[in-house]
Parts: structure tokens; C-alpha cells; sequence
């Protein structure tokens, strides 16, 4: 279930000007979370000057490495993040070789933390985001950590990614929904199993997934996760 901390993130985010919403923003995320670092990084920005477009609180030293050592070329997050579309644990790829496992040593001699989370985004308007987080604690602690961070940073992390867009003049479109499906996407903002919504609203399980499949075509989202974000966004739910 998404809790208040959640919600008062969506509501902060919405109380900045758009052409506000940067560095400082993540920085905010980070404390309420107690997050070590958080970025941002949008490639195909529609109507930006850039191509890539990065927002992060990453110190000024490590950002500098990153970039003197062109280590885009052999980060695993970046290399993954951007063909994929599932949530990244960073401890899956720093032991893949040598080469990753110095990488991320590096970082952490940086103010990286041990642990990172990678949200990939796939955008309506063709552009792709990445949205990661980062924090220091051990890897039992992190597993339960993890499952939190996901649930909320896969609806924060869309819901940052469409304020970016809004510095450039994309704004989402009219959306209508059906009364079922606002229902539907309700009862999904609160983490409830589509057998559950089902049982709730007494209707059949197949009927819930055609709710969604129409919520998230008409959303123009990928998944319900990205669905419940931005109708959140647009006040639907």
C-alpha cells in the first residue's frame, strides 16, 4: 500500500514550477527516503536542446571521473537501463566481472552507497529515462528495502520523468476513463492483486485485466505501474 511519505512526494513535486524541478527535487527524495544519491537521465528529451539530459546529486568529484574515464562504456546500469524495461538491483551486476566489480568500488570511494535501484522508463513520446537511486546498507537489510523502494520509486520515478517533460512544453493529454477503470487503478494504487480488486468489486478477474488493458491503452502506458503513476499525474485517482 502506498503511504503517506509517498504521497507527500507526489504533492511536493507538483508544488514546484516546472522549470524548478531538478537537482533540488532528487535532493528532497533522497532525505525523505534516507537515500544515499538520486539521478535522473533522459535521452530523447522531445523539443531539448541536449540529447541526454542528467539531473543527480552525485558529488561534482565523481561526476567528473565518470565522465574524464568515459565510464559509460562499461556501466552495466546504463547499458541495461536503456534496453530494458524492468527495475535493476545494482548488486546483481557488480560482481560480473572485474571490470564492473572496480567500477563500482570506485564509486563507492566517491560517496556512492553499496546498494542502487534503476528504474528504465519508456516514454509516450519516444524518449527513454532512467531514474536510480542509491543508499549505504547491508545487502540482508537491502532485500527488504528493495521491495519498498520499488513499489514506490516505479510511480515517483514516471511522475519525475513527466515534470521533466513539462520544462519543455509536453504536457499530458485529455484522458478519459471509465468510472470501472478509475476503480480498477485505485484499488492497483493500493497494491491489491487483480484476484483481489476482483473479489472486491465482484466481478471476474478477466474483467479487471480488461479494465487495465483499456486504463493503460488509453494512458498510453506499458504497464500499470506507469498507468497508476500518471493518472495519479493527471488527478484521475
Amino acid at each position: 500500500m502506498l503511504d503517506r511519505l509517498f504521497f507527500e512526494l507526489v504533492e511536493d513535486l507538483d508544488n514546484v514550477a516546472s522549470e524548478n524541478v531538478g537537482a533540488d527535487s532528487l535532493s528532497k527524495m533522497a532525505e525523505k527516503f534516507g537515500l544515499t544519491h538520486a539521478s535522473y537521465l533522459g535521452v530523447n528529451i522531445p523539443l531539448a536542446k541536449q540529447d541526454v539530459y542528467i539531473l543527480t546529486t552525485y558529488t561534482n568529484e565523481w561526476v567528473h571521473q565518470y565522465v574524464s574515464k568515459d565510464y559509460v562504456k562499461i556501466d552495466p546500469v546504463i547499458q541495461l537501463g536503456l534496453r530494458g524495461i524492468m527495475p535493476l538491483d545494482w548488486k546483481d551486476l557488480r560482481d560480473k566481472n572485474e571490470t564492473t566489480r572496480n567500477f563500482f568500488g570506485e564509486s563507492r570511494e566517491f560517496g556512492l552507497g553499496r546498494q542502487g535501484l534503476t528504474i528504465p522508463m519508456r516514454g509516450a513520446h519516444g524518449e527513454i529515462a532512467m531514474f536510480s537511486l542509491n543508499v549505504d546498507i547491508p545487502d540482508r537489510r537491502w532485500e527488504s528495502e528493495k521491495r519498498k523502494l520499488i513499489r514506490d520509486f516505479s510511480v515517483l520515478a514516471y511522475h519525475f520523468h513527466n515534470r521533466v517533460l513539462e520544462q519543455y512544453g509536453v504536457h499530458d493529454e485529455d484522458v478519459k476513463l471509465s468510472s470501472k477503470e478509475i476503480e480498477v487503478l485505485k484499488w492497483s494504487a493500493q497494491g491489491k492483486a487483480n484476484q483481489d480488486i476482483a473479489d472486491i468489486l465482484r466481478i471476474s478477474e478477466r474483467t479487471v485485466r480488461f479494465h487495465l488493458e483499456c486504463a493503460r491503452a488509453k494512458l498510453n502506458t506499458i504497464n500499470t505501474t506507469q498507468a497508476v503513476a500518471r493518472a495519479i499525474r493527471l488527478g484521475l485517482i
